[in-house]
């Protein structure tokens, strides 16, 4: 069922990161996707950043919460602005707040429960099933997602991990997607003039690895395909675009070292801002993610709706998407030889590889719309309040 545009559903949406870390270009199109589904929706967030739409209300009630500022501190700020977010939101007629998890942790739980205590239903977004870096007790995320009203996952990974932890418990759970990039997306230039903005060679085969560095993500994979690539390309150049969280560079510097690869890695450490992501997919040849584990990812989605080709390991969260030779290349997880070889390819069949790169832009404008997934996500609330 569709909701009626003439008489709107109300939703508060609370995701705390936004523009802060690269979730604005997410939590706009999903409000929008619901806007134009006939939901009135307002954003609590900690900070909205330029490309907020028109039309959404957005409420920076978490704004202070992030950095490295005493954690007892900013604990009690984020506990005050969810109080008050909740109370506006049940002030402006919301009854149904939609919040979204990356952990299953104390905070979570507590979203849930005051989130309950202000009469509101709760919808969660489940992003990572399982926290990546912090061991949590199996029964006390069943207790966390055991304790929403309705629970919406991206693809079936997530939902075979997720009905695992709920065991039995009778919450509501949808697959709906994580949507694609294509709004947001600068108009295409020149990849000699962005090469030469990025000091880069036109002629250098150029590999891109884009986004927070994590243990998952199998950076260290990259550097020795890196090794193996540079035997038959020596001029082939790795880009990494992105800054460590929760791990240490150090380690990675030692390795580009160790694999004899410092010429052919080039390191961008730190947040790239918005008004430049662009240069670094147009720029690059290909895309490559690793990754070890992963539920979903948003920069495979990124990376397809510029029209990059991308190659990735073979996790279940990837291979719902890319097929290997169809719009994407895939790789055996941990084989650097094989990622390699891969890489290999794009570089020996550019004809071929621009035909993949293109099925993988089609691919994501026909199963990624966000329109399709605001209707989904609407109809999914009308089953819960």
């Amino acid at each position: 069922m569709i909701v009626k545009k003439d008489a709107p559903f109300e939703v508060a949406m609370i995701e705390l990161v936004c523009a802060h870390g690269g979730m604005d270009y997410y939590d706009f199109s999903l409000c929008k996707g619901l806007m134009n589904a006939g939901v009135g929706v307002r954003l609590y967030t900690s900070e909205a950043g330029p490309l907020l739409p028109q039309g959404l209300k957005v409420i920076e009630s978490f704004k202070g919460i992030f950095g490295k500022g005493n954690a007892l501190i900013r604990g009690l700020k984020w506990f005050m602005a969810l109080r008050a977010s909740l109370s506006d939101a049940r002030k402006s007629g919301s009854k149904l707040t939609h919040i979204h998890f990356f952990d299953t942790g104390v905070m979570e739980y507590l979203t849930v429960r005051l989130a309950r205590s202000y009469g509101l239903k709760v919808v969660a977004t489940v992003h990572d099933v399982e926290s990546f870096h912090k061991k949590r007790s199996r029964g006390f995320s069943s207790r966390v997602l055991g304790s929403v009203d309705g629970i919406i996952v991206h693809n079936e990974v997530s939902r075979a991990e997720t009905l695992k932890l709920l065991s039995g418990k009778g919450v509501r759970l949808a697959v709906i997607k994580q949507g694609h990039f294509l709004e947001y997306i600068g108009k295409k230039r020149e990849k000699a003039a962005l090469r030469a903005e990025l000091g880069l060679a036109l002629d250098a085969p150029l590999f891109l690895f884009f986004g927070q560095i994590k243990k998952v993500k199998g950076l260290d994979v990259a550097i020795r395909a890196m090794g193996e690539l540079k035997k038959s390309v020596p001029q082939a150049r790795l880009l990494v675009a992105g800054r460590p969280w929760k791990d240490d560079a150090a380690y990675y510097e030692a390795l580009i070292n160790e694999v004899g690869v410092a010429a052919n890695v080039i390191w961008h450490k730190g947040y790239v801002p918005q008004d430049r992501v662009d240069l670094y997919y147009y720029a690059c040849d290909a895309v490559v993610q690793p990754y070890r584990r992963i539920y979903q990812s948003a920069v495979l989605l990124m990376a397809m709706s510029y029209g990059c080709p991308v190659i990735v390991s073979d996790l279940p969260g990837m291979t719902e998407v890319v097929k290997d030779g169809e719009n994407g290349y895939v790789f055996p997880d941990g084989d650097h030889a094989a990622m390699a070889d891969a890489m290999k390819g794009v570089i020996d069949n550019p004809e071929r590889t621009g035909e993949i790169a293109a099925c993988g832009l089609e691919y994501v404008k026909r199963h990624y719309d966000w329109d399709s997934i605001g209707r989904k996500t609407a109809e999914f609330y009308k089953t819960i309040a």
